[in-house]
């Protein structure tokens, strides 16, 4: 998906929107090592699994869509929910 995706950029995460094989839309979501520990990792992948469920769903994850977003080593500076979901709410804009 990565090859054929467009890519977007923010301060705290870089989406990849690509077609997806459902007929849904689907959220992949990658925080490596290289961010933090895993509690750090893990309280990042709960703030975008939290964002992509009280979004519009059309506005962030069109139907037949695969989103993948991948956490930047800042994303681990983020200090509250509002943080990142303004970050991602930019970046579903650009979608």
């Amino acid at each position: 998906m990565q090859a054929n995706g467009r890519t977007t950029h923010g301060a705290l995460f870089i989406v990849v929107d690509g077609p997806g094989a459902a007929p849904h839309g689907r959220l992949g979501i990658t925080v490596s090592k290289r961010v933090g520990n895993a509690v750090t990792r893990n309280r990042i992948k709960r703030w975008v699994r939290e964002f992509a469920r009280t979004a519009p769903p059309e506005s962030w994850l069109p139907a037949g869509r695969d989103v993948v977003v991948i956490a930047k080593a800042s994303a681990a500076r983020a200090t509250s929910f509002a943080e990142v979901a303004r970050d991602l709410a930019s970046l579903g804009a650009r979608l």
